[in-house]
Parts: C-alpha cells; sequence; structure tokens
C-alpha cells in the first residue's frame, strides 16, 4: 500500500491518494471464490466441485467488489494512522483506478479536527457564583403558581372575556379551501394565554357558546412553517363552550390532591423541589459562564465546515421533530434566521473540540459512576426501570449522550475550581427570570394555528 497525503482549499481538508498492490487483491478474491464454491449451486455441477473459472464467471464481479470495498476500508484505516490524520467526519472515498493486473486506487477527502495547541481564555475567567436563599416568601410564591396551574372551571352561560377557557372547533382554509391537518376539535383556549397567532384571541371576545364565527388572520413572518408563514388563512370558529376559573385555597384539600397529608407537608415538599431546581439551575448557569467565556476567547479556532453542517442539520431535525413537522424544508426561512442554527452549530462544534482538548491535557476520564447514577435516576421515571436502564447501555447515541453531559460537568468542575469567582446575592425570583432570559435557555414553541 502506498498512500500520499495533500490539503485542500481550507486548512483543514486533506485528500489522501492511495494505491493498493493488485497481487493482494487477486489473492483475496480468488480466496473468496473457492469459500463460496463450496456451497454454490450451478447446474451440472456438484456442490463443492464447481471450477474456479465457472464461479468466476457467474460470481466474479460481485465478489471483487466486495473485497474492493474491503481492501479500501483496510487501507483507509492504515493510511489514516500512517500519516496520523483523525477525519472528523466520515471520510468521502471514490475508486479512480479498478483494472485487472494492476494496483487499484482510490482517493479519500474528509476534514480533520483542528489542533488547539492551547486553550485560551483560562487564566482570565471569573466566574459568578449566585448566593440565594430559599424564605418562606418564595415558598408562598410557589404555592400561588401551583393554585394558578390547578385552578378550578366552572362552566358560564355569558359572553367569554380574558382569562376565560373556551372550548372551540376550528378549521383553517385559504382561497375557500380545507388546508389538510387544519380542523381542530374540542380545543381548550384559555383567552389571553398567547399560545394562538397574534389576532386570534381576540377575535372570541364578547362571543357567547354557540356562536359560529369567521375571520381572516396572517401568520407571522417568524412562523415555523413555511407553508403559512407570512400568508393569509380564513378561520371557522365554533364556540362549544365557556368556563370562568376560580382559583383554590392552600389548605389541606388542595394539598392532598397534590399527593400530600397536609399543608404543611406539602411545604416541606415544595422548599425541597425549589432547592434541587435552584441547585440545578446554578450549575447551568456557571456552566453557560464558563463555555461563552471559552468560546469567545477561542473563536479563532477553524472548524470543520462538514461537522458543522452536520451539527446544523442534527439542531434542525430537533427542532422539526417537536414541532411535529416532516423534515426542515418545511421550516420557514424567518424562522430558521431567527433561531441561528448555524451560530449554534459552531459553538456547540467549537466547546465539542475544547471538551476533548481539555480532557486530553489534564488526563480525564469519564466518571463511569456518574453516569450510571444518572441512567438509573431517569431510568427510575419510567415504569420498568430496569428496562430503561438497559435500552440506554444497548443504545450507543443514548449512552453517549450521557457521558457527553458527564465529561462537560467534569471540565466545568475542574474549570471553576481554578477559575477566581465572584458572590453575588439575588433573590430567588430575580434569579430564576435572569436565569429564564439567557439565550442558551430557551424552548422552542409552535403556536397553536
Amino acid at each position: 500500500m502506498n498512500a500520499v497525503v495533500t490539503k485542500g482549499k481550507s486548512e483543514l481538508e486533506r485528500c489522501l491518494k492511495v494505491s493498493v498492490d493488485f497481487h493482494k487483491i487477486e489473492k483475496a478474491v480468488k480466496k473468496q471464490l473457492e469459500k463460496a464454491s463450496r456451497n454454490a449451486r450451478i447446474p451440472g455441477f456438484r456442490p463443492g466441485r464447481v471450477p474456479l473459472k465457472v464461479m468466476q464467471k457467474h460470481y466474479g464481479n460481485g465478489i471483487r467488489q466486495d473485497v474492493l470495498q474491503d481492501s479500501v476500508k483496510t487501507a483507509l484505516h492504515a493510511a489514516l494512522q500512517d500519516h496520523k490524520l483523525r477525519p472528523a467526519t466520515s471520510p468521502s472515498v471514490q475508486i479512480t483506478k479498478d483494472t485487472p493486473g494492476e494496483d487499484m486506487e482510490f482517493t479519500a477527502n474528509f476534514e480533520i479536527y483542528p489542533q488547539i495547541k492551547e486553550i485560551q481564555g483560562l487564566d482570565n475567567l471569573t466566574v459568578e457564583k449566585p448566593v440565594i436563599k430559599i424564605d418562606d416568601k418564595d415558598v408562598d410564591a410557589m404555592l400561588e403558581d401551583m393554585c394558578k396551574k390547578n385552578l378550578n372551571w366552572k362552566t358560564v352561560e355569558r359572553a367569554c372575556k380574558l382569562q376565560d377557557r373556551v372550548n372551540i372547533d376550528y378549521e383553517l382554509r385559504q382561497d375557500g379551501k380545507s388546508i389538510e391537518n387544519g380542523a381542530t376539535k374540542k380545543f381548550n383556549l384559555v383567552l389571553g394565554s398567547g399560545v394562538m397567532i397574534p389576532g386570534f384571541e381576540d377575535k372570541l371576545a364578547s362571543c357567547k357558546t354557540g356562536k359560529e364565527k369567521k375571520f381572516t388572520l396572517t401568520f407571522p413572518a417568524e412562523y415555523p412553517e413555511k407553508e403559512f408563514a407570512n400568508s393569509k388563512f380564513d378561520f371557522l370558529i365554533k364556540i362549544n363552550k365557556i368556563e370562568e376559573s376560580s382559583k383554590p385555597e392552600v389548605n389541606e384539600e388542595f394539598a392532598k390532591k397534590l399527593g400530600m397529608t397536609d399543608v404543611k407537608s406539602l411545604r416541606t415538599e415544595v422548599r425541597k423541589t425549589m432547592q434541587l431546581d435552584l441547585d440545578a439551575a446554578i450549575k447551568i448557569y456557571q456552566k453557560q459562564q464558563v463555555f461563552r467565556h471559552i468560546s469567545t476567547a477561542n473563536k479563532t479556532v477553524q472548524l470543520p465546515g462538514s461537522l458543522v453542517t452536520s451539527q446544523e442539520q442534527l439542531l434542525k431535525d430537533q427542532v422539526v421533530k417537536k414541532l411535529g413537522l416532516k423534515n426542515s424544508e418545511e421550516l420557514s426561512d424567518s424562522f430558521i434566521e431567527k433561531s441561528d442554527f448555524t451560530g449554534q452549530a459552531s459553538n456547540s462544534v467549537l466547546l465539542r473540540f475544547i471538551v476533548e482538548q481539555f480532557m486530553q491535557d489534564f488526563k480525564l476520564e469519564v466518571d463511569t459512576d456518574e453516569v450510571r447514577r444518572r441512567i438509573e435516576m431517569t431510568a427510575g421515571m419510567f415504569e420498568d426501570p430496569q428496562k430503561a436502564a438497559k435500552q440506554y447501555y444497548n443504545d450507543p447515541s443514548m449512552l453517549s449522550f450521557v457521558q457527553s453531559a458527564v465529561i462537560e460537568d467534569q471540565v466545568v468542575k475542574k474549570i471553576v475550581a481554578s477559575a477566581k469567582t465572584t458572590e453575588k446575592t439575588y433573590k430567588f425570583t430575580d434569579f430564576f427570570e435572569l436565569y429564564r432570559k439567557n439565550p442558551n435557555v430557551k424552548e422552542v414553541k409552535k403556536t397553536k394555528k
């Protein structure tokens, strides 16, 4: 085998030109033909007695192609090791010469991982450490919020108003034609919730039960689905029921409704949950500080375009799945621009390289005990925890996801331990308001049609 490596247009592009001795290929083809002849059934010949020339005529081309593919795989692996190359994505391979009696030749084009000689930004990193105490007023506010999420509803016979819950049937039409999957029956909508497109809920103001109404609205330009974005549609609405709400009191009945024995135990459990949520939020908040600083300090690192593109498509696919669309082609241009998938993907790829480099520099290994603990904790939420845990260990992608999260936390913990820290006191509600405003803490939502 002979391999020559050349650089491409970008700093990370590489091209391997590899040749494989034809004697080796012919020997492998002959061996496979002999092996296949043991069970071959060809009219006029007994099993195991088929001449090699006959086997060559019937199966030679197919077997040769299999041998070529195996030879390419083996030679490519050896060439990458010999030249100490680490492809960022699977190489694009093309056989350029396959002439009997001559060496086989192929090319492999790919991008390599960037070399980060030294991670920048570690020497001037300052991490803010939020100091937050949960007091009785915070628990009261949380219970108030829980009451709002567990409202009592009663049917009323009057015109609907803000904060009422209306049960509706609605259908979308365009140019007088019905839209596929554009009809919904018995949909509950709280007026003022903002889950529908702008203007929809206003059109229902003062309607009464049994009322049928038709109106036209234009979907926002940034609406996720391209089919609807910035387009006018007619809505046909029927009001089935109107309900008004009353907020429950925080008493023993309310506590039991939530699975607690009394108000005291409810407050204790709520405070415990708030503390767990707070601890997790502070951990994420500090991780975001570290990653934001490190990614900015290392923004000059050149990234493999193919890997960024792959990550960008992965992010789009995740949104597509969450929104219930068929593919990313259904996403509107404005939504894609607003979401900045390219920027997110670039930052994600950069941080992946930095984390891997940090693991190598400080000789860190993934904490297998923590991986197991997280899998067991997640699996415990399922009806059959053992089955769920087994699925994590049997699915490489699921296991890798947990391992990556653990590795990130290990790296951040070590970085924070060496960084300068400053304490800042927050009220519980103020901190979570700040935390949720962070651009990295967001949820993709699809406004109801």
